[in-house]
């Protein structure tokens, strides 16, 4: 068995595979990924016939490349405010509503951290953050938000609806600059 282990690596009979990835490899990916950055990365693996593992490697280690989650989001300009507030000032606009959604923010920024080499060291952040809930709605022409709630409120049905009865319509009085 002694031998076996120094032979071969491991107590089973025959050798280990390893399985090498060509370095020739590493030069088309490198020149491709530079000349068209947003082809995909399943189009990539099919094109190369390699696994995902392995231009996932190619990627990180070799070009120092890593995926991102793709994320999409709208630059609110000077000529955006005149849409958000045509839409606004309609009557009905409530109605027309597509989706609402809120987030909570933890102004703390801290977390439960252990440290793996000195697990004596405990950081413990307090047991209540404090938080900033933001609202914000999807209209068929624009975005209406974001609206902003202290002590991490939830908005429920009752805050939403008096959200629509009274703000909107006390910024329509008010004529906000930027809404």
């Amino acid at each position: 068995m002694y031998i076996e282990i120094v032979e071969h690596g491991t107590v089973g009979a025959g050798q280990q595979v390893v399985h090498k990835r060509p370095r020739r490899l590493n030069v088309p990916i490198s020149g491709i990924f530079a000349d068209n950055p947003h082809v995909s990365y399943r189009l990539r693996v099919q094109y190369f016939g390699v696994s995902g593992t392995t231009l996932g490697r190619i990627l990180g280690v070799v070009l120092h490349l890593f995926p991102y989650k793709v994320q999409f989001t709208r630059r609110i300009l000077p000529s955006t405010s005149l849409e958000i507030w045509k839409t606004v000032t309609q009557p009905h606009f409530w109605k027309e509503i597509l989706m609402t959604n809120e987030a909570y923010f933890t102004l703390s920024g801290g977390a439960w951290k252990i440290s793996a080499f000195a697990a004596h060291d405990i950081y413990e952040p307090s047991l209540h953050h404090q938080k900033v809930t933001t609202w914000g709605d999807v209209c068929p022409e624009t975005i209406v938000g974001s609206f902003f709630f202290i002590d991490g409120e939830t908005v429920d049905g009752n805050r939403y609806r008096w959200m629509l009865d009274h703000v909107c319509p006390e910024m329509r009085e008010k004529a906000l600059d930027g809404y």
